[in-house]
Protein backbone atom coordinates (compact mmCIF):
# COMPACT_ATOMS: atom_id res chain seq x y z
CA UNK A 1 0.00 0.00 0.00
CA UNK A 2 1.35 3.44 -0.94
CA UNK A 3 1.47 5.93 1.95
CA UNK A 4 -0.97 8.82 1.48
CA UNK A 5 1.82 11.41 1.62
CA UNK A 6 3.25 9.98 -1.64
CA UNK A 7 0.18 11.16 -3.53
CA UNK A 8 0.22 14.59 -1.87
CA UNK A 9 3.83 15.53 -2.63
CA UNK A 10 4.22 17.98 -5.50
CA UNK A 11 6.42 17.03 -8.42
CA UNK A 12 9.31 19.45 -8.76
CA UNK A 13 11.18 19.45 -12.04
CA UNK A 14 14.69 20.74 -12.63
CA UNK A 15 14.54 24.51 -12.97
CA UNK A 16 11.29 24.86 -11.01
CA UNK A 17 11.32 27.35 -8.18
CA UNK A 18 11.17 25.02 -5.18
CA UNK A 19 10.38 27.96 -2.91
CA UNK A 20 7.24 28.77 -4.89
CA UNK A 21 6.27 25.08 -4.86
CA UNK A 22 6.68 25.07 -1.08
CA UNK A 23 4.24 27.98 -0.80
CA UNK A 24 6.47 30.99 -0.17
CA UNK A 25 4.96 34.30 -1.29
CA UNK A 26 5.85 34.99 -4.95
CA UNK A 27 8.30 37.85 -4.32
CA UNK A 28 10.10 36.02 -1.52
CA UNK A 29 10.19 32.79 -3.56
CA UNK A 30 11.80 34.63 -6.49
CA UNK A 31 14.42 36.22 -4.21
CA UNK A 32 15.23 32.94 -2.47
CA UNK A 33 15.47 31.13 -5.81
CA UNK A 34 17.76 33.81 -7.27
CA UNK A 35 19.99 33.69 -4.18
CA UNK A 36 20.18 29.89 -4.35
CA UNK A 37 21.04 29.96 -8.06
CA UNK A 38 23.77 32.56 -7.43
CA UNK A 39 25.30 30.47 -4.64
CA UNK A 40 25.21 27.32 -6.73
CA UNK A 41 26.94 29.10 -9.62
CA UNK A 42 29.61 30.48 -7.28
CA UNK A 43 30.34 27.02 -5.95
CA UNK A 44 30.48 25.54 -9.45
CA UNK A 45 32.92 28.27 -10.51
CA UNK A 46 35.12 27.75 -7.45
CA UNK A 47 35.14 23.97 -7.87
CA UNK A 48 36.04 24.40 -11.53
CA UNK A 49 38.93 26.76 -10.74
CA UNK A 50 40.32 24.39 -8.12
CA UNK A 51 39.82 21.39 -10.40
CA UNK A 52 41.61 23.18 -13.25
CA UNK A 53 44.57 23.93 -10.98
CA UNK A 54 44.81 20.28 -9.93
CA UNK A 55 44.39 18.95 -13.48
CA UNK A 56 47.11 21.30 -14.76
CA UNK A 57 49.45 20.20 -12.00
CA UNK A 58 48.71 16.53 -12.77
CA UNK A 59 49.57 17.10 -16.43
CA UNK A 60 52.83 18.87 -15.60
CA UNK A 61 54.15 17.05 -12.51
CA UNK A 62 55.63 14.07 -14.34
CA UNK A 63 54.51 11.59 -11.68
CA UNK A 64 52.57 8.40 -12.18
CA UNK A 65 48.99 8.25 -10.90
CA UNK A 66 50.17 5.97 -8.09
CA UNK A 67 52.86 8.48 -7.07
CA UNK A 68 50.36 11.34 -7.23
CA UNK A 69 47.85 9.37 -5.15
CA UNK A 70 50.48 8.74 -2.49
CA UNK A 71 51.65 12.36 -2.50
CA UNK A 72 48.12 13.77 -2.25
CA UNK A 73 46.82 11.14 0.14
CA UNK A 74 43.97 9.90 -2.05
CA UNK A 75 43.27 6.69 -3.95
CA UNK A 76 43.88 6.06 -7.63
CA UNK A 77 40.20 6.46 -8.52
CA UNK A 78 40.27 9.99 -7.14
CA UNK A 79 43.31 10.81 -9.27
CA UNK A 80 41.62 9.49 -12.40
CA UNK A 81 38.55 11.62 -11.65
CA UNK A 82 40.69 14.69 -11.03
CA UNK A 83 42.57 14.15 -14.30
CA UNK A 84 39.21 14.04 -16.14
CA UNK A 85 37.96 17.06 -14.17
CA UNK A 86 35.13 14.89 -12.88
CA UNK A 87 34.60 16.89 -9.70
CA UNK A 88 31.17 15.65 -8.64
CA UNK A 89 32.47 13.64 -5.67
CA UNK A 90 34.74 16.40 -4.34
CA UNK A 91 33.73 19.25 -2.05
CA UNK A 92 35.29 22.70 -2.32
CA UNK A 93 37.14 21.85 0.89
CA UNK A 94 38.49 18.60 -0.60
CA UNK A 95 39.69 20.37 -3.74
CA UNK A 96 41.24 23.26 -1.82
CA UNK A 97 43.15 20.81 0.37
CA UNK A 98 44.41 18.95 -2.68
CA UNK A 99 45.60 22.17 -4.33
CA UNK A 100 47.50 23.04 -1.17
CA UNK A 101 49.08 19.55 -1.12
CA UNK A 102 50.30 20.01 -4.71
CA UNK A 103 52.51 22.81 -3.42
CA UNK A 104 50.99 25.42 -5.72
CA UNK A 105 50.75 28.92 -4.31
CA UNK A 106 47.20 29.67 -3.16
CA UNK A 107 45.60 33.04 -2.55
CA UNK A 108 42.04 33.81 -1.59
CA UNK A 109 40.19 36.97 -2.50
CA UNK A 110 36.66 37.79 -1.40
CA UNK A 111 34.25 40.32 -2.84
Amino acid sequence: MTPSWDTERPIVRAGDNIFAVLGFPAEEAEQLFADAQRRIQQEITLRSMLGDAIASWLAECGLTQAEVALRLGVDGNAIAKLARKDLYDFSVSDLFGLVVRTGQPVSVSLG
